[in-house]
């Protein structure tokens, strides 16, 4: 994997034994992965350092003297993506997927956790490819901003630059440097509609729909944001938006 001029993945481990954590550190180094790992011996820790810090992957143990690895994640409330360890897979092993929601991205013994660490790192890549996509602040070009697709109304193309523009915003406050045919690669399937040449709209952010134009809601000054529908897309986008699914998608977006 390509790790060049990346910035450190940042680890928590949370485990009543320090081993694992001086392990993981040592393979990634070896493996030239860039990490900052952060250590807790206690999950009590572990959560108070989460309401006021981040990571991108929590790798948990789950048998601990204080509380275990699976009541500690029922404490915390947006946990980022989460690994986990232990070394008794066949005992702890099938309730971890119960914590699907909680963001689990990988369950794994500790007994070979070394061969596991460079697939959960791509993997994590692979998730966040999915569910993010990094842009650049229009008022500072120095500064990344790793937006959530969920978020992103629409897409503008203006020149070069293609504008992200979040729920409930009409201002280009970001852009990213891609074709809408390389946007194409990134964005889930049937999750988007090109109206025309410069504009995207993202499908479950539409309020409403008439025979020439959609609605987006309203943006920051409480102005509507709509879009014509070219006629030659007009058939295209209503049976998109008729067809069964995405129509309870559509209808729970207009109730919001």
């Amino acid at each position: 994997m390509n790790t060049q001029n990346r910035e450190p993945y940042k680890l928590m481990v949370v485990d009543d034994n320090p081993d694992p954590a001086m392990i993981m550190e040592w393979t990634f180094r070896r493996l030239g992965i860039p990490v900052e790992c952060q250590y807790f011996d206690r999950p009590t820790a572990a959560i108070s350092f989460l309401q006021g810090n981040s990571c991108d992957i929590l790798f948990t143990d789950v048998d601990m003297p204080e509380m275990s690895g699976y009541d500690m994640l029922e404490q915390i409330e947006n946990p980022p993506y989460v690994v986990i360890m232990t070394d008794f897979p066949d005992k702890f092993g099938p309730k971890a997927f119960d914590f699907y929601e909680k963001n689990l991205l990988d369950f794994m013994p500790k007994s070979n956790m070394e061969s596991h660490l460079e697939a959960i790192v791509e993997r994590y890549d692979n998730r966040q490819s999915r569910e993010f996509i990094m842009a650049i602040c229009s008022d500072d070009k120095k500064r990344n901003m790793k937006i959530p697709i969920d978020n992103i109304a629409y897409f503008q193309r203006n020149n070069q630059l293609t504008f992200v523009n979040e729920v409930g915003s009409s201002t280009n406050k970001y852009f990213v440097r891609k074709s809408f045919d390389e946007l194409a690669e990134i964005l889930p399937e049937n999750s988007w509609f090109q109206l025309r040449q410069t504009t995207i709209v993202m499908l479950r952010h539409v309020t409403s729909s008439s025979l020439t134009s959609l609605s987006l809601g309203k943006d920051e000054f409480g102005n509507d944001i709509s879009f014509e529908i070219p006629l030659r897309k007009r058939k295209e986008l209503h049976d998109l938006l008729a067809d069964d699914r995405f129509f309870g998608l559509f209808k729970r977006s207009k109730r919001k």
